[in-house]
């Protein structure tokens, strides 16, 4: 039979009864915000067709509204900290999406369409041991406790296409459209400091060596401050902060979807932040494919989003208020 869960750590109907307010709140707008920016990149490729330079635009600011479609649906269900690392994934979407139409665009959406393929071929010669690559991962599966008894299984149909798809992606990487890129990635390499990481794929022809110079060239410092904390939650540094000393000795661990202050102030972050990082993104978007429709964004905004955002920042469902009439206590 299924194992039934304990509810004194986690009782998911309760928690999203608790934050009932907030979520009523907060879910329409991420969901409108969501559906804004599907019909606006359906906008773009009425035909399916769309140019190289736009389509590293597309595809980055896609990025960022599938992530936050996720924060909408981990605040729906209570989940608030969880939440925090996929804010951060949408985050770095914005700096790719923003670096890309900021300058010098045709020549950033190559450098970021060889990047992605960079990428692919890499993960698809892992999948075959007869490749640098794949030599690479069986090593490392028998140097691993959990895998070491295993081996690079693939289905018959995907081991048959595998030869195929390596030399599509290096034929792809070899294609005449990326001569320069290619030059400038050799000379990034071979100018690169020792044990320094592989270069971004915004690193080339002298751009910022790292997320954080990024966000400076883009002047988003601020936010970048931010970086760190939602860092952190993906790495698993604050799992500390679940577990209080009540007393002298009595410990009390918070439980899972928790709608105490802390985690209302997790969900504050969550919400705003992503709403801020979905807004920039959006209009940036726009001004780069859909220049006709900024007079449309600027009233949907004020319309649509503004209200409820300031809702949620004065009114009484204010996320960093209580939430819930007391405290969950052990």
């Amino acid at each position: 039979m299924p194992t039934k869960p304990n509810d004194s750590f986690i009782d998911r109907d309760r928690s999203k009864e608790e934050a009932k307010k907030i979520i009523d709140l907060a879910a329409p707008v991420l969901q409108e915000m969501v559906n804004y920016g599907s019909q606006l990149v359906s906008s773009c490729i009425p035909e399916k067709k769309v140019k190289y330079a736009h389509l590293s635009i597309l595809l980055a600011y896609m990025h960022v509204l599938e992530m936050l479609d996720a924060v909408e649906v981990l605040i729906s269900n209570a989940c608030f900290g969880s939440a925090i690392p996929t804010v951060r994934s949408a985050f770095e979407g914005l700096l790719s999406l923003e670096y890309l139409t900021s300058n010098d665009t045709e020549r950033r959406s190559r450098c970021y369409e060889f990047f992605h393929f960079r990428s692919e071929l890499k993960e698809c010669s892992k999948l075959d041991p007869k490749t640098e690559e794949g030599k690479k991962l069986l090593k490392a599966y028998q140097n691993d406790k959990f895998l070491r008894n295993r081996s690079i299984a693939l289905p018959e149909n995907l081991q048959t296409r595998l030869p195929d798809l390596i030399a599509s992606y290096e034929g792809k990487m070899n294609d005449s459209r990326f001569v320069d890129i290619r030059a400038e990635l050799n000379r990034t390499i071979k100018n690169k400091k020792k044990n320094k990481k592989y270069p971004y794929w915004f690193t080339l022809f002298d751009g910022p060596g790292s997320i954080k110079e990024l966000a400076d060239h883009l002047n988003r410092s601020g936010q970048f401050e931010n970086y760190g904390e939602w860092s952190g939650v993906s790495h698993a540094a604050p799992a500390h902060s679940r577990f209080t000393v009540m007393g002298k000795d009595d410990i009390y661990i918070k439980p899972f979807r928790c709608c105490d202050w802390t985690s209302a102030l997790q969900m504050s972050t969550a919400i705003m932040n992503i709403a801020a990082i979905a807004l920039s993104a959006t209009e940036i978007f726009t001004k780069a494919l859909r220049p006709d429709e900024i007079a449309n964004f600027e009233n949907w905004r004020t319309k649509e989003i503004k209200p409820n955002l300031v809702k949620l920042i004065r009114m009484e469902n204010n996320p960093l208020e209580p939430i819930i009439a007391s405290e969950q206590k052990p």
